[in-house]
């Protein structure tokens, strides 16, 4: 098992920004839903959808856990949330895992798999756990699920199960 963890408050910009936005980006796996596709959009079997084939307004909001170069949350939400302080204009703000981030090394992060991912995160729990006063948010992850919690001074430790049985 591998746990990320986040810090809460840094995770409030972008929680605020998925929750303001009216179109989202789907994770790769959302994007094989046909409840965002544009009506009348059909998909030969084994095919993928084109961008124009979605509905980015029928995305929910949610927040994005990713892997490539770090592993970070970010927001769904389009247009993206630029991040301010990047010297590289266009990049968005994310929120890196602890001991996570390009400066860590690749190494670091590699013991998630080799792959890179896109992963679909739940922001209302995130938003919760932030509302009560959360200073870490944690990720755990297995081969088959992951989960979230939180510690929170406000209230008792919280878990919800996300992926797997």
């Amino acid at each position: 098992m591998t746990t990320l963890i986040f810090k809460a408050a840094a995770l409030r910009p972008i929680v605020e920004h998925a929750l303001s936005c009216r179109e989202h980006v789907p994770t790769f796996a959302m994007q094989l839903t046909p409840a965002y596709w544009r009506e009348g959009v059909k998909i030969a079997p084994g095919g993928w959808p084109k961008p124009e084939d979605l509905d980015l307004s029928k995305v929910p909001p949610h927040l994005q856990l990713v892997k490539d170069d770090g592993v970070y949350l970010m927001s769904s939400g389009s247009p993206r949330l630029l991040d301010p302080a990047s010297p590289a204009p266009g990049r968005s703000l994310v929120v890196y895992a602890e001991g996570m981030a390009p400066e860590d090394g690749w190494d670091a992060w590699q013991i998630l798999g080799g792959d890179d991912f896109v992963e679909q995160v739940d922001l209302a729990f995130v938003k919760k756990a932030i509302d009560l006063g959360a200073e870490n948010i944690r990720i755990k992850i297995t081969a088959t699920r992951f989960t979230l919690e939180f510690d929170s001074p406000k209230a008792a430790p919280s878990r919800m199960k996300k992926r797997g049985g």
